[in-house]
């Protein structure tokens, strides 16, 4: 299965192959991979409790975690220090937190429940999205990480929320939603739009946006990564397997995937226009182990880190390009050597630049120590454990991959 669509601004360039069996039952011990691990304990405070599941993300002076199901943000230094617990489902509903780092704060944004969109109305709103009459269908709310205060305050959608379209590499927006309808006058969509100054300035990926198969009762979104250098990105478009690296509005394939038949969709998904939408989800419930995007992406000289999502499982691997090697993260192990911890597991690895960072109860590692008393105790953590600590308290590790 590969990639045989037009694109345009792209360059040829050689295409390394990765070969890749999800359910390969090889084992590895995860001090083969994992680099540079630091520890940061956050402070105990009374009325805070998140368990390891919860998102965090590093901002320009803070940790910032998210516990959606309760409704908390809770802000950290990054020393570990509590600065504040926000409670923000009360006031925003169902809006998800996102962070701008170009702005510096914390957005909420979605539909006003006032309006009932139809699938007409949200095309005619694309279609039109610098109608600024348009603004009064959503709603938006935002937190200045720059203002201790961290107030929740209502803010105006721009154009750029309405398209979905997020801050990309200086003054450029990016914009990466795929959708198909019938509603469309003019069949010729792109998985992936750039703008500066609210003016289109490149597409990239053209397809079918009345009828394309692949997409059809579906939205979709293309992932884009950061390499961790200035202005490189990587590119993974749905059900397409192969990786794009995106240099300064510069186009070009990098990588490709190949996997067993098993996991391969067949040619009719990108074909078969007269597909129904019953059809369509009973192959997708059915076909659970068919691959569907790669959703993250990222390398060292030595390794490659890679999320993707099948049909209804999410898998991660890393790859030595050494032995040209494809290990799955379930079966890399963690051991005393790095504190029997399993760190690359996907359900809540976060990456900033070089690092990645993962919560972590901390029982694990009190046990682990209580446990292993004949293993130093990381210089950031001996005070904190010498301290009776908080079982329950989240433990931020942060790592790296080796070189």
């Amino acid at each position: 299965m590969g990639c045989c669509f037009f694109v345009n601004s792209i360059r040829a360039q050689q295409v390394e192959k990765i070969y890749l069996n999800p359910k390969s039952p090889v084992i590895q011990k995860q001090t083969n991979f994992v680099d540079s691990i630091q520890f940061t304990a956050f402070e105990s405070v009374a009325g805070v409790s998140f368990n390891e599941y919860a998102n965090v993300r590093l901002t320009h002076a803070y940790f910032l975690v998210t516990d959606y199901t309760a409704g908390f943000l809770y802000i950290y230094t990054k020393r570990g220090a509590f600065v504040k617990k926000i409670n923000f489902k009360s006031l925003t509903k169902d809006l998800y937190p996102a962070y701008s780092a170009k702005t510096n704060e914390i957005v909420f944004f979605g539909n006003n429940n006032n309006y009932t969109l139809t699938s007409k109305d949200r095309v005619k709103i694309q279609l039109d999205w610098s109608n600024e009459r348009n603004l009064k269908y959503f709603k938006k709310y935002v937190i200045d990480l720059s203002d201790t205060s961290f107030e929740i305050k209502k803010a105006k959608p721009d154009k750029y929320n309405l398209i979905g379209a997020h801050a990309f590499y200086e003054d450029q927006y990016i914009q990466t939603k795929i959708t198909t309808s019938p509603l469309y006058k003019d069949s010729t969509g792109y998985e992936v739009s750039l703008y500066e100054n609210e003016k289109l300035v490149k597409n990239y990926f053209p397809y079918n946006r009345v009828n394309e198969p692949r997409f059809l009762f579906s939205e979709e979104n293309v992932s884009v990564t950061s390499s961790g250098s200035p202005n490189i990105s990587y590119l993974m478009r749905p059900y397409c397997d192969t990786v794009y690296k995106l240099v300064e509005g510069r186009l070009s394939p990098v990588y490709h995937l190949v996997m067993p038949v098993e996991n391969s969709l067949p040619a009719t998904f990108f074909t078969d226009v007269s597909v129904t939408k019953t059809e369509r989800e009973n192959f997708k419930r059915n076909n659970g182990w068919a691959f569907h995007q790669i959703r993250d992406f990222y390398e060292t000289s030595r390794l490659i880190y890679i999320t993707i999502s099948f049909l209804s499982h999410y898998e991660v691997f890393v790859y030595d390009k050494q032995t040209q090697t494809a290990y799955n993260a379930t079966k890399i192990k963690g051991d005393s050597k790095q504190y029997n911890l399993s760190l690359l597991t996907s359900y809540n690895v976060t990456r900033a630049g070089h690092k990645f960072y993962k919560l972590l109860k901390a029982d694990v590692l009190i046990s682990f120590f209580r446990q292993n008393p004949d293993i130093a105790v990381p210089k950031e953590l001996a005070a904190w454990l010498q301290g009776n600590p908080d079982k329950n308290v989240p433990i931020l590790v942060a790592f790296t991959l080796k070189d």
